[in-house]
């Protein structure tokens, strides 16, 4: 019996500890934590984190860990934006295939060569920040005002 209850508080732990602060939160700020605008904002700020952790769940179901996460979003979102100054369409496909050849070096080490995904991803990790930083110091990186019409709530719903 203490074993099934000890499953129990396992499982629901984050569940309660989540409902625990929402209603903290909810009464110390006057009920603005879970007001519709505030709800959305939320979901709109946090998208890239949801899609990226969906992909991690792959990743860590097979036992694996990948901590270049940060750094693959960082090198194709500043892709995305240099390439989408020529073009949007081929700004997209350069994004996707920066994620696919950071992605692809990443598993080839991994699964062909035996190195632990741990160290891999690491060492890729530092590599792209190592390469981002001096392109991101020199100059400000803009996106093109024909990208923020993909911006909107709706838009972002669809890719969940």
């Amino acid at each position: 019996m203490k074993e099934r209850q000890k499953k129990m508080i396992t499982f629901l732990g984050p569940y309660v500890g989540l409902i625990f602060l929402t209603v903290v939160l909810t009464i110390l700020t006057g009920g603005d934590v879970i007001a519709p605008g505030n709800l959305k904002l939320v979901m709109e700020q946090s998208i890239i984190m949801i899609l990226s952790s969906a992909g991690l769940v792959f990743v860590m179901s097979m036992g694996m860990l990948d901590l270049s996460v940060g750094a693959n979003i960082c090198i194709c979102c500043y892709m995305i934006a240099k390439v989408s100054q020529i073009n949007l369409v081929l700004g997209l496909i350069a994004g996707l295939a920066t994620g696919l050849l950071v992605g692809f070096i990443n598993g080839i080490l991994t699964g062909k060569y035996k190195i632990m995904s741990f160290l891999v991803t690491l060492c890729t990790r530092y590599i792209i920040n190592g390469l981002m930083v001096p392109l991101i110091a020199k100059e400000a990186v803009t996106v093109p005002f024909s990208l923020y019409k993909f911006d909107t709530f709706e838009f972002k719903i669809i890719l969940l």
